[in-house]
């Protein structure tokens, strides 16, 4: 309470006098990823992010540099928390909320939101139980035995006048036992009442829960008032639910018709009730697949779709009945957020920027193509994409072989973008590149003062910057014997010794290798370690070179200068058919790299044309009769 108590304001914020060293010691104390700023009057000044501040501390920034002048001082400021979800982005990570004095109240980021929705659906489902408890109806429900494990207050009644949990149980008899398997309505007579029972059976992945009965004295009244009663109560139960829920619901019927759709989706989409109610939800909701999931009767659990240029994240539930698709719920789970990595942790988006030259960040270390980027028609390109969606589903350490020029890095960044860690950073490192004395600080980093010239607080090493994501090792075999040892220890222990550490640090990281040369010849002629090589080939992918896929030759050509066109801003209407045999008789060695460029300097070579003709195209090019 002391260390607080020097360095927080009561509030939990930071005075905008303290200095960095200061700051640093309060991220490590308390965990937080941000430090809310406030002068003496308690109003803001700025946020200080862990990572600023642990840049500022990387690049040698005087520990006692005030903290204020290294905090993000453009940090809105809101008077209620629902307007924060308005303003939050990826670059605008926190908000302050102020009082009418514009005194610094909380900071709000994306995890005191959450923290706020899931209170807020605890409260929602306390007022459910509520409801439950205030129903007429007596709601009872029963374990896979028949014994009664919940009954409400009205249950509670009707049980007490038949003599007991026990007792009622044998007066509904077999019913009990074939209410656990399929829904059913049957009539019965209790302690000289008659109740209409409805139950619904409780089923688990292999087998019966139970079942939930509904317990309705028809016995005074008439049977259609009371069918009507109920459903308006099930109605505004629903309509109850659906108007304390923080986000967006909508609810079809079989045929997709909107049916209920919560005040907060209608906000959201600038919509009246009878704008919505009553018409098909294609029309209401743009890019939905209620519709789909009716038809197919499968969920869509966390899935991305575009309304009104913003992302959100769409769970889409079928209702059955008796077997069949009766209706959707359709729920959404965030609105207006324009970066959604990290699903799930499925939607962070980590980027870290590396210099392999100087060692300074500046490259960002994040998968940029998915297989839907891999352009192919060919059989042989199809097998290997099927292979490696597999390989992507798995942990496992990948060989990716093939000559230079035909997409290994391609395929290697695609596995990573649908893997378990697609959220977390994809980092490249070139074997061949890197000169063997620096290869060591380069893959495990340094602590500070190991060294004469080492940085200040250490550099991080490629495993250590990978750490939840995935490393790949461009050209393996090129890697000298000793480091490759290194290697197979960390691939075995799942650890790092940096450069002047006193013990390991664990990381987690998933490996990728690839390499253009036979890798049972470098192993044979001593150059590859065999149980690095053994290690490395648990999952293996063979790309084939551009000369037996010429069927692709079409939509690349078509597909690159696509880009190309873009990228210079010329007009260019395509390439000649005189021009387009000569590139499908080239033998192509230097695979689809070799044929970007070529593309690239035939568009430079353009001037007044508006198509690619042979004379645009290199003179090593065969240019017989075509």
């Amino acid at each position: 309470m002391k260390g607080k108590d020097a360095l927080l304001d009561a509030h939990g914020f930071l005075p905008a006098d303290k200095t960095l060293i200061e700051a640093k010691l309060a991220f490590e104390l308390y965990n937080l990823e941000y430090l809310a700023l406030v002068n003496a009057l308690g109003k803001p000044v700025g946020v200080l992010s862990r990572r600023r501040m642990a840049e500022c501390v990387q690049n040698g920034i005087l520990l006692t540099t005030p903290a204020a002048e290294l905090a993000n001082r453009a940090v809105p400021s809101v008077r209620r928390e629902e307007e924060a979800l308005q303003v939050l982005d990826a670059d605008t990570p926190a908000v302050f909320l102020v009082d009418a004095a514009s005194k610094a109240l909380r900071l709000l980021t994306r995890q005191t939101l959450l923290r706020s929705y899931f209170d807020r659906l605890e409260v929602a489902d306390a007022n459910l139980r509520a409801i439950i408890e205030a129903m007429d109806a007596a709601l009872i429900a029963v374990d896979a035995a028949g014994k009664i494990v919940y009954a409400n207050s009205t249950a509670e009644n009707i049980i007490a006048e038949c003599g007991g949990r026990e007792a009622l149980g044998a007066n509904l008899g077999d019913s009990l036992q074939s209410a656990q398997r399929e829904k059913a309505t049957f009539f019965t007579t209790l302690a000289g009442r008659r109740y209409r029972v409805r139950a619904v059976p409780l089923r688990g992945r292999e087998s019966a829960l139970g079942a939930m009965l509904v317990l309705e004295d028809i016995s005074e009244q008439d049977v259609l008032k009371h069918e009507l009663e109920h459903e308006k109560r099930y109605s505004d139960i629903l309509k109850t639910i659906l108007e304390i829920a923080y986000d967006g619901i909508v609810v079809v019927d079989k045929h997709g018709t909107i049916t209920m759709m919560s005040q907060a989706y209608l906000h959201f989409l600038g919509l009246k009730e009878e704008d919505a109610i009553g018409h098909h939800v294609t029309a209401v909701i743009e890019n939905t697949r209620m519709h789909i999931v009716l038809k197919t009767g499968v969920p869509e659990i966390a899935d991305l779709q575009l309304i009104r240029g913003d992302y959100m994240i769409a769970t889409r539930i079928p209702m059955m009945s008796n077997g069949e698709v009766v209706g959707a719920v359709g729920k959404v789970l965030f609105r207006k957020m324009s970066d959604l990595e990290a699903l799930h942790d499925k939607l962070s988006k980590m980027e870290e920027q590396l210099d392999l030259y100087k060692g300074q960040i500046n490259t960002a270390n994040r998968s940029r193509f998915s297989f839907a980027d891999i352009i192919s028609n060919s059989p042989a390109i199809s097998e290997v994409k099927r292979h490696a969606a597999k390989a992507a589903l798995s942990d496992a350490t990948v060989l990716v072989l093939g000559g230079s020029g035909v997409g290994k890095e391609v395929f290697a960044q695609a596995i990573h973008a649908h893997s378990k860690r697609a959220a977390h950073p994809f980092v490249r490192v070139n074997c061949a590149a890197i000169p063997n004395d620096l290869l060591e600080m380069e893959f495990f980093g340094d602590e500070e003062g190991s060294f004469l010239g080492a940085r200040p607080g250490g550099k991080a090493g490629k495993f250590e910057i990978a750490d939840g994501g995935t490393l790949f090792l461009d050209e393996i075999a090129d890697m000298p014997l000793s480091m490759q040892a290194k290697i197979l220890r960390m691939l075995q222990e799942r650890e790092v010794d940096k450069i002047g550490a006193e013990t390991p640090k664990r990381v987690d990281v998933r490996i990728i290798v690839s390499s253009n040369q036979d890798l049972e010849e470098r192993v044979r002629l001593g150059f590859l370690r065999r149980d690095l090589y053994y290690r490395i080939s648990a999952w293996s992918l063979m790309i084939p070179p551009l000369r037996d896929r010429k069927e692709d030759l079409t939509d690349l050509v078509e597909h690159i200068l696509d880009k190309y066109i873009q990228k210079y801003g010329k007009y260019l209407e395509g390439i000649s058919e005189k021009a387009m045999g000569l590139l499908h008789r080239y033998s192509w060695p230097g695979n689809v790299r070799e044929l970007e460029n070529e593309l690239e300097r035939a568009i430079g070579q353009l001037d007044k044309e508006w198509v690619i003709q042979p004379k645009h195209c290199r003179r090593k090019l065969p240019k017989g009769d075509i």
